[in-house]
């Protein structure tokens, strides 16, 4: 397939450049769809007159990893990529920009909704390829936080070519990625995987599709919407009064996809958290871990029960 042109949007971006494809299957270009809340210099100096040392820390760290995927991303023409944004100041929206990274300014409207935030992030990107009713379907729509794991264009690619066979792909840990967590958090995460993949199991049944073959890794945020799947995830309704929210927007395409009889499965992503990331996560209290997927769980439970009903 030759190169094509790449689309059209209201955005400071040079678009002389070509779209490379990415593989064979009439896929033409990778959207990456990510969301960032920048503090500003107020806010951090609010955090150290509080003594959230470990909280601001966090923040810089995963700020340090965000800036070094958006340049490493806006480097490959192949690549568009889509960020809703809803903390920060002027200086970040700009300098995003300037990478050439599609930006939607939710400061005023979505600041302490993040499950609000990611759902219009993904709308960004659907709406960007559906001038006068096109469809994407040549597109592949990757929801990625790029402060975790700094994902290069070669792994991208990798992960976009083995997703082609699905409408809905989760980017699966490997044993060695997972083992580089804080280990009480790894443990939490395999047993709320289990109960997810039950979950699901009892959805294929009573949508009578066939099982989903790979296991699948649920708590683990990337993933990858072919076409116009991402639909599920730019229109879907959300409970603002549960913070659990945040995660289950993520989760409940997956279990729409299967009632939809779309194709789901996952590829594997290989790799190391980041050692920085680690030291943080140690530091949190054990409880508030086991709460928080006790959480994750529970909101997918109501949703399919109310779902169902």
């Amino acid at each position: 397939m030759g190169a094509t042109a790449a689309p059209q949007h209201d955005h400071a971006r040079d678009r002389s450049r070509p779209i490379r494809p990415i593989g064979s299957g009439g896929l033409d270009a990778l959207c990456i769809v990510t969301a960032a809340m920048f503090l500003t210099p107020t806010a951090e100096r609010a955090l150290l007159r509080a003594g959230e040392r470990d909280k601001l820390l966090f923040h810089r760290v995963k700020r340090r990893a965000l800036w070094s995927a958006m340049r490493g991303w806006s480097r490959d023409a192949g690549v568009e990529v889509y960020c809703v944004v809803n903390g920060g100041g002027e200086r970040d929206l700009e300098r995003l920009r300037a990478l050439g990274v599609h930006v939607d300014d939710r400061r005023a409207d979505l600041a302490g909704h993040p499950a609000q935030q990611r759902r219009e992030a993904f709308a960004l990107a659907w709406r960007a390829f559906r001038p006068a009713g096109v469809q994407p379907a040549s597109r592949l729509f990757l929801w990625s936080e790029p402060d975790k794991h700094h994902l290069d264009m070669g792994r991208l690619v990798g992960i976009a070519r083995a997703a082609q066979d699905y409408d809905l792909t989760i980017v699966n840990r490997s044993a060695r990625l997972l083992a580089s967590y804080d280990r009480g958090q790894a443990e939490l995460e395999r047993g709320s995987n289990r109960v997810l993949s039950e979950q699901l199991a009892a959805v294929a049944r009573r949508a009578r599709v066939g099982a989903v073959r790979q296991q699948l890794d649920a708590l683990h945020g990337p993933r990858v919407f072919r076409g116009d799947a991402v639909g599920l995830a730019a229109e879907q309704d959300l409970a603002p009064d549960d913070p659990m929210e945040m995660y289950g927007m993520l989760n409940k395409p997956l279990f729409r996809a299967l009632m939809a009889g779309l194709r789901v499965g996952a590829v594997e992503l290989d790799g190391c958290y980041p050692v920085a990331l680690r030291r943080i996560d140690e530091r949190i209290d054990r409880a508030y871990r086991r709460d928080q997927n006790r959480g994750i769980v529970a909101n997918l439970t109501r949703w399919l029960a109310a779902t169902s009903g």
